[in-house]
């Protein structure tokens, strides 16, 4: 019976950290289908490496380099992946519904009163292609437009320059602005370069981000707006759907697609605000704004 019940206890690798509260709340998901259908020892291995030799039986990643991902595909095991920052995987993925994202971002700017919109990404943190795209062409669909931020170039490393090209651009913006940051990493950044600057958040510029990881959003002044991630859902439903895919012989590869819904968006003091276009409410550019005090030392 002992060695029965060995040889049924599934392992299960997954192949991302839990550093961000949306891979954190991941792993919770796959958790919870494992404690459901029993038999299975979830392990963290960060490389195929790690893995190559063991006696696993699926995996599922949350990719964001090709590289790395073929370096997955390469050990033939049923593979789901969590990610949508790569395209043409062709693996089972259950990912984001980036539209629906977009859609919340739009929907609470514009409950605002804002009319000026921009988005900000950076190579320097991997966000979702889609993320942009999908918030300019909702803002497309109502005649509007969104600016587009600079792009750091790939010597900058340390943005020793870009930083600099950031403020001015922020500086530049017609305000009121409503500005969609990647994730709250991005946001908080960008929060604090308009407190460096003397641009006032939110009646200045307002920034939302995705993801609500409190250790971001909390620990910037003002604190960061945004919008939760199904963190949780995509991790049962990808446990589910590698299930599926290790009970099924010859374990073919597909591209098949699942989007899951966010869950909803998270109201803080970076977007706490009522846009207005007066030049002495909205703080039109050029007009000297009072600084905020950020509650800081030195």
């Amino acid at each position: 019976m002992r060695l029965f019940a060995f040889i049924m206890c599934r392992t299960i690798s997954l192949t991302f950290g839990h550093s961000t509260h949306f891979e954190r709340e991941i792993w919770i998901g796959v958790r919870e289908y494992a404690q459901s259908v029993k038999g299975w020892s979830m392990v963290f291995r960060p490389e195929p490496e790690s893995i190559a030799g063991w006696p696993f039986h699926g995996l599922i990643t949350h990719a964001v380099d090709s590289r790395e991902m073929q370096g997955w595909l390469a050990l033939n095991l049923p593979i789901v992946d969590t990610s949508n920052v790569l395209s043409g995987v062709k693996v089972p993925r259950v990912v984001v519904d980036e539209a629906h994202v977009a859609r919340l971002a739009v929907a609470h700017f514009r409950e605002r009163g804002f009319r000026n919109f921009a988005y900000f990404s950076d190579s320097i943190h991997r966000a979702p292609a889609g993320r942009g795209e999908e918030f300019t062409r909702v803002l497309a669909g109502d005649g509007l437009e969104c600016t587009a931020p600079p792009r750091r170039k790939k010597n900058d490393k340390f943005c020793r320059v870009f930083h600099f090209e950031v403020v001015e651009w922020l500086r530049s913006l017609q305000r009121p602005m409503a500005v969609f940051a990647a994730n709250d990493d991005v946001a908080g950044w960008l929060i604090g370069l308009c407190r460096n600057a003397k641009i006032r958040v939110p009646e200045d510029i307002a920034i939302l981000g995705v993801g609500d990881d409190e250790f971001y959003c909390l620990n910037s002044f003002p604190n960061v707006s945004s919008i939760a991630l199904p963190g949780r859902k995509i991790g049962y439903e990808a446990a589910r759907i590698l299930h599926q895919a290790m009970n099924r012989s010859g374990r073919k590869k597909n591209g098949s697609l699942q989007v899951i819904p966010s869950a909803h968006l998270v109201t803080r003091h970076s977007t706490d605000v009522y846009a207005l276009e007066h030049p002495i409410v909205g703080g039109a550019p050029g007009m000297a704004s009072t600084p905020q005090d950020d509650g800081c030392i030195g």
